[in-house]
């Protein structure tokens, strides 16, 4: 019996439940990254048949490659890390789903009421600390209601509340040490055959009586443009991933037409574009951005030269999941990253993710195209490196042609996309 190599306990049980009602509501998708306290979870989840299971080690790039999956699936995905800063690394992708109105359902493991504000090291205070941009769930250990089927009914009620209201849902689901512990009731196999049907039955019972069998209702603004299917007749042979940075843009012409919107997720920057005005705008007057920096350079003006490095600190904030979200959508389509190098480099751990998928990033570096005056903002870095040092094929593009023959090729209906990581050396005017 497969559970019962990994139901060891009453702890391990109620994760199961958890688990097991998600799995019927929906959720096929689920991404997690190792810890201690998040164990109950992992062996809960191992016993369920069905998941589709992602592992990373970093919860902030989990994040963004949850949200990237969601983006494409239009489903709630699942992703849970254990207790401490490993919650506050999922706040970026977590604002983010709720400014798109993408379905997430964070699970975050945490410890016992004693365990908190006592001195240890990574005792959180994680209840809502996402604040107003979730809905919220407390699952309590020594609360004997995540035992019993009032659990499933509180569960049903959030989840239900974070559909229709098109926001992330947040569970924060305590467990007390010791956390591998073989409770002897959970030795015998028939108690514990009697026990997970019983679970399964009400979960299935009030997901029925509740209405909550069908998908997400209606569509939001962020979702016209999701993905499928990339194979149904009228879909676009591929999806954009883009930062929406100035040099970004600069693809956009060679972008292939297409009969359906291929536009699957622009940076959210209007921090960006706030910092802009109020930095450098306002001070200095409404030129473009690059006649800015040449003038600065020209003027040696430093207050100009600074404002441009803090906004570029910006962008790298901002856009430090661009990679992991590119890579969560492209297990479901073929999906074009178009970023400049700080993007990539802000998000360099989440690279191994695009493997095993149909992400293609494309990098312009700055210092091999014509914008040289933009060059001292971005280090020197060779891209041939990165990508050999993830172990990802790697091509050159060194003129405008040779980039519109890309585009032509990656225009083709019917394929399915292999990652790689293109340099675009040459993308002057």
């Amino acid at each position: 019996m497969k559970e019962q190599v990994y139901i060891k306990n009453g702890q391990t049980l109620s994760a199961y439940r958890l688990l097991y009602t998600l799995k019927k509501l929906g959720c096929s998708e689920i991404c997690y990254a190792p810890g201690s306290r998040s164990a109950p979870l992992v062996m809960a989840m191992s016993a369920i048949t069905g998941f589709h299971k992602h592992i990373h080690y970093d919860e902030r790039g989990l994040g963004w490659f949850a949200l990237g999956i969601a983006r494409a699936t239009r489903k709630p995905v699942i992703v849970f890390t254990t207790s401490g800063s490993a919650v506050a690394n999922l706040y970026p992708a977590v604002l983010t789903a709720s400014l798109y109105n993408l379905p997430l359902i964070v699970i975050t493991a945490d410890r016992p009421d004693e365990l908190i504000d006592c001195g240890a090291n990574q005792a959180t205070l994680q209840g809502r600390i996402f604040g107003s941009e979730t809905e919220f769930l407390e699952l309590a250990v020594d609360n004997d209601i995540i035992h019993s089927a009032g659990h499933l009914h509180l569960l049903c009620l959030a989840f239900n509340r974070a559909r229709t209201r098109l926001r992330p849902l947040h569970i924060n689901f305590s467990f007390r040490e010791p956390l591998y512990h073989i409770d002897e009731r959970f030795t015998d196999e028939n108690e514990l055959k009697k026990m997970l049907t019983i679970i399964r039955k009400e979960a299935e019972k009030l997901i029925e009586t509740m209405g909550l069998r069908h998908g997400l209702p209606g569509t939001s603004l962020a979702e016209i443009t999701m993905p499928t299917d990339h194979e149904k007749d009228g879909e676009p042979p591929f999806y954009v991933v883009c930062g929406n940075s100035e040099l970004d843009e600069r693809f956009l012409d060679y972008l292939p037409e297409t009969d359906a919107p291929n536009n699957l997720y622009f940076t959210y920057e209007s921090v960006i574009k706030n910092q802009i005005y109020a930095g450098i705008v306002k001070p200095f007057g409404d030129e473009s951005l690059r006649s800015i920096i040449i003038q600065a350079e020209h003027d040696a003006n430093a207050g100009i030269l600074e404002g441009i490095q803090r906004l570029q600190n910006t962008r790298m904030a901002c856009h430090n999941g661009l990679t992991a979200i590119a890579a969560g959508a492209g297990l479901k389509s073929n999906i074009l990253l178009l970023a400049d190098l700080p993007e990539i480099l802000a998000d360099l751990n989440s690279l191994p993710l695009i493997r095993n998928t149909g992400t293609k990033i494309m990098v312009i570096n700055q210092h091999y195209s014509g914008n040289r005056h933009l060059s001292e903002f971005v280090p020197a870095v060779d891209i041939r490196e990165i990508a050999e040092g993830f172990e990802l094929p790697y091509r050159r593009i060194n003129s405008k042609d040779e980039l519109g023959k890309f585009m032509e090729e990656c225009g083709m209906p019917g394929q399915k996309w292999t990652p790689e990581i293109i340099e675009v050396a040459d993308f002057a005017d």
